[in-house]
């Protein structure tokens, strides 16, 4: 247990990071933390889904930003079945 605890901690920060990153419009570095986040397999759902969230919003391109979406309800889909 604890060492989901700590996974999930570390990904918060990380998560963070780049809701800081967006906040001060550093909209370059708040999409290199996200897609970081997102490459690890160790991410949580949670925390891949709240990434996907807020990469949809940064992205300029519409049709990315629908793929985000996309994702995010096929994790929400997958957390439903295993729950």
């Amino acid at each position: 247990m604890a060492d989901a605890a700590l996974i999930d901690k570390n990904f918060s920060k990380r998560l963070d990071r780049a809701y800081d990153y967006f906040d001060s419009d550093r909209l370059e570095d708040c999409l290199l933390q996200a897609r970081e986040i997102l490459d690890d397999s160790a991410c949580p759902r949670y925390h891949r889904m709240k990434t996907l969230i807020l990469l949809g919003g940064v992205l300029g391109d519409w049709y990315e930003a629908k793929k985000c979406h996309r994702r995010r309800s096929i994790v929400e889909g997958y957390a439903m079945l295993a729950s």
